[in-house]
């Protein structure tokens, strides 16, 4: 079994994202992804998508992602045609926090690809020929290479990513598992600066505590207490190398009501103390 990594298909490019058109006659072996996430739209025909040994029909219109740690290939290809799309979310989301506003953000690019795509989107005709025409465009400037490209595809993609977001918010029931439960890390998104409780959050999922613990470490590989803490320390970090506001309002705003609990949170995050990150990291 072959295993890619992004640089198989960029090259040397320090642009960490790949787009393209796929056309499959015949099956394609099972493979792996070493270190990127490949969001996948049907454009023409039908298939059979196997993924970690489970076998879905997919057709036009249908679109998944699939993480670094899964084993996937096409077979019973019927004029199958699809975009690829490789990239690094860690660096293509970064500079768009409000993108995790959004349950359908969590749904596709989380919570889907670790249940091996048991609900999946699907776009109606009118969303996928809006999503056709921005594929359309990425591809246009990935190719170009003009100057500002980059600039320019990512603003097409985050158009893409929204898109594909808000869809699947409207195309999904309420009731869908993957849909409930995306709207509860949705909500942490939104609140994690207040006093936020598993149980209320749970809830949201339709999910006992345990049942909510186990499933978001299962997509998100740390705990619900490790993200929400995470989230924080972000906004912290944030906002001492931003603003010049006091350690202590810091605090309050990152949802701390003790200021010296907080430092030592901090500390063990980042190695350092609050005071220190600013001194060292300071942008202004």
């Amino acid at each position: 079994m072959y295993t890619f990594t992004l640089k198989n298909f960029t090259g040397n490019s320090e642009y960490p994202f790949f787009i393209q058109y796929g056309q499959h006659e015949y099956s394609l072996d099972l493979h792996t992804h070493s270190d990127f996430f490949e969001l996948t739209v049907v454009l023409e025909g039908t298939a059979h998508h196997i993924i970690n040994g489970e076998r879905y029909f997919i057709k036009k219109g249908d679109v998944f992602g699939v993480t670094g740690t899964s084993q996937h290939g096409f077979t019973d290809c019927c004029d199958f045609r699809i975009c690829n799309i490789m990239f690094l979310p860690e660096v293509m989301f970064a500079p768009f926090p409000d993108l995790k506003h959004c349950p359908g953000f969590h749904s596709l690019f989380m919570l889907e690809p670790s249940t091996n795509h048991k609900s999946r989107l699907r776009l109606s005709l009118t969303d996928f020929e809006v999503a056709e025409r921005l594929i359309s465009q990425m591809i246009d400037e990935y190719q170009s290479s003009r100057a500002g490209f980059a600039s320019m595809f990512t603003a097409y993609f985050i158009q893409f990513v929204v898109l594909l977001s808000r869809c699947y918010d409207e195309t999904i029931k309420f009731s869908d598992k993957i849909a409930t439960f995306s709207k509860a890390v949705a909500h942490i998104e939104k609140s994690y600066t207040q006093k936020l409780l598993l149980d209320e959050v749970a809830a949201i999922a339709g999910l006992s505590v345990r049942q909510f613990q186990r499933q978001f470490k299962n997509a998100y590989l740390i705990t619900p207490q490790e993200y929400i803490q995470s989230l924080r320390m972000q906004k912290a970090a944030m906002q001492l190398t931003e603003t010049d506001n006091t350690v202590s309002d810091i605090a309050s705003q990152c949802g701390y009501r003790d200021s010296n609990l907080f430092s030592r949170q901090f500390k063990k995050h980042t190695g350092m103390t609050p005071r220190e990150y600013r001194e060292r990291n300071t942008k202004r």
